[in-house]
């Protein structure tokens, strides 16, 4: 940028854009350079009244081009224009492509949850969406039947879904196919790890469900290469220190580059993704640059980044499925684009989340598209390999596959524990402490807990017919969710406000209908209006509609937002 080309637009563009800080999260603003910032500055009016300012300016680049640019500017009560920063002290939004080229952690601008306000509320939104389709979280046995993920906490339904793996399993072996019969495996230097994972999985099956579901997780690469899946390994060594280098060992995100990688591998094999991120965290620690509490909760949101996701994808549809029938092929089908874009989604959301968690504007969010992209590519070929390799390599699966045991009700609570801790920790790091926050921990810890003991409580058969079910529950929550936003918390003046008051209405649908599904009652033939006739056609109608309406939102396309606005 060389000169200004229309001094008087800068005038005028002050009158029109004051910034009002409530509403800061609708904008991003260009770092300005010194020079540029004291050519602008002879133009400011010293008439002007101390406060918060956007200024647009025409420039003009180096090849002869021009463009709009938004810059931001201060002017104190002393008369000082101080550019990049309002007066109230909060760093608003730079555009974070500019922040590429800034690899020192001291250099990032900070992140304030004020001047996010969307971004913040469509997180919380997202989040209790997906809890009130996974009221149990992480550590469920690997759905082969094709139904919904167990949401009931109950030992007994854990123990029927066990029991028909190992039924699904016998009858695969007794259908030997070709992948069973290649010569490779009659050699121990192919099979000779077959029952390791299989047994260290059970070993920490007492004491970590997730870790359990890590460990076992490549059954369906072990069963098809066998030992050779052992290479990931040395490739996750490879990509936590490749992190860390991107880094020079600071607790921030690494290049897109080495993200997606850390992710793919991690989808293929959640136990090599954790490796990865655990080695970039325990490099980030012993060097000393895990010593506040961002850092602390950047490192462990890197660390779910790079193992977590393909954990909840095969929670939120099955990750292999039997195909016998036209409805199963559906069914199938189902899998593959929903539970890959309801993936995709959550990928998108943990990339948002970055900057709360960090405490720090990153450029990684410029490049959300790219990491959702190949994360979704990666989801896609993994239940294609994992159909393979329950169709050709039946009697190989049977071999390593860890039929998980299920978990005991002093497991469960723990688990649920941890979780709402966790949940309060994170939450904290975005609202502080205040009653909104813990309306918010009481409304995320009442499903979790009520869970653990849903056994214990009377269930109805009614209540079937009018709590959501499936991906209509997340549908259901962001429509309620949208709905607050739209009706309620646009008219808060005040950004803090705006956040500590969503945070707990926000969660208050979710909530609502976690509880509710766990005191409803299931029969078998609730569902045999969907397999022929009319219901047929709604089902299917229906399912690719809120696949649709999900591919939008996952893509932050403000479906309800617009349907609401058009009503209005």
């Amino acid at each position: 940028m060389k000169k200004i080309i229309a001094a008087f637009l800068i005038v005028f563009m002050q009158s029109l854009c004051v910034v009002n800080l409530a509403f800061a999260g609708d904008f991003t603003y260009d770092i300005i350079s010194q020079k540029l910032a004291d050519e602008l500055t002879t133009n400011i009016s010293s008439e002007l009244a101390p406060g918060d300012y956007e200024m647009n300016v025409s420039v003009e680049n180096a090849d002869g081009t021009s463009e709009l640019r938004n810059f931001l500017y201060c002017k104190d009560a002393d008369g000082n224009i101080l550019w990049n920063q309002w007066c109230t002290g909060e760093t608003p939004l730079i555009d974070p492509v500019q922040l590429q080229d800034i690899t020192v952690q001291s250099e990032l601008p900070t992140y304030s949850p004020k001047t996010d306000v969307q971004t913040v509320q469509d997180i919380a939104v997202s989040t209790f969406a997906v809890l009130s389709y996974l009221t149990v979280g992480l550590g469920h046995a690997m759905n082969l039947t094709g139904g919904a993920p167990v949401n009931d906490g109950g030992s007994n339904t854990r123990a029927e879904l066990a029991e028909l793996e190992l039924k699904i399993l016998e009858r695969s072996k007794k259908r030997r196919r070709f992948g069973d019969l290649l010569g490779m495996w009659n050699k121990s230097i192919f099979t000779f790890m077959d029952s390791t994972f299989v047994n260290v999985s059970k070993r920490v099956s007492g004491f970590s469900p997730a870790i359990t579901r890590s460990t076992s997780d490549a059954s369906y690469l072990r069963a098809m290469t066998g030992s050779l899946s052992l290479i990931l390994y040395p490739i996750a060594l490879f990509l936590g220190f490749l992190a860390l280098n991107d880094t020079n060992f600071q607790a921030l995100p690494p290049t897109a580059a080495t993200l997606i990688a850390m992710l793919m591998l991690g989808v293929f094999d959640s136990f090599a993704g954790l490796l990865s991120g655990l080695v970039f965290f325990t490099g980030c620690l012993i060097t000393g640059h895990i010593s506040t509490i961002h850092e602390l909760l950047i490192s462990i949101g890197l660390l779910a980044f790079s193992f977590c996701p393909i954990l909840l994808s095969s929670n939120l549809r099955p990750i292999r499925r039997h195909v016998f029938n036209s409805h199963d092929m559906w069914e199938r089908i189902t899998d593959y684009c929903l539970g890959t874009i309801l993936t995709v989604w959550i990928i998108s959301q943990m990339v948002d989340a970055l900057p709360g968690l960090a405490g720090l504007q990153l450029s990684i969010v410029s490049q959300w598209k790219t990491v959702c992209i190949f994360g979704g590519i990666a989801i896609l070929l993994r239940r294609f390999l994992e159909d393979i390799a329950l169709n050709q390599y039946p009697e190989r699966l049977e071999k390593t596959e860890l039929v998980h045991p299920s978990p005991t009700v002093r497991q469960r609570l723990s688990k649920a524990c941890i979780q709402i801790a966790i949940f309060a920790f994170l939450g904290h790091a975005f609202i502080g402490t205040s009653l909104a926050f813990w309306l918010g921990v009481v409304l995320f810890a009442v499903p979790k807990l009520t869970s653990v003991f849903s056994e214990e409580l009377p269930k109805s058969h009614s209540l079937v017919r009018i709590v959501p079910n499936a991906a209509i529950k997340i549908v259901a929550v962001l429509i309620a969710g949208g709905g607050i936003s739209y009706y309620y918390l646009a008219g808060v003046s005040d950004a803090q406000t705006r956040i500590n008051v969503g945070f707990y209405l926000l969660i208050l649908p979710g909530s609502l209908i976690s509880v509710l599904g766990l005191l409803s009652k299931k029969e078998e033939t609730d569902d045999e209006w969907k397999y022929s006739g009319l219901g047929k056609i709604a089902y299917r109608f229906f399912g690719t509609l809120v696949f649709v309406v999900l591919a939008l939102n996952t893509f932050k396309v403000d479906v309800f937002g617009k349907l609401f606005h058009f009503f209005s």
